[in-house]
């Protein structure tokens, strides 16, 4: 719901979605997903391939 995808700007309150909270606990390059369906949080794990 948010129009800063995938960052929280409060948008889902009221309703069903819950916000993840992700901590960069070391310096990498992470992919945050965007199609909602990770098994992995709020990092991509591929699932939008197969879509």
């Amino acid at each position: 719901m948010s129009k800063a995808q995938p960052f929280c700007d409060g948008s889902h309150k009221g309703g069903a979605f819950v916000p993840t909270k992700y901590s960069a606990d070391e310096s990498k390059t992470v992919y945050f997903c965007g199609c909602k369906q990770s098994k992995n949080g709020a990092l991509c794990d591929g699932t939008h391939k197969a879509l």
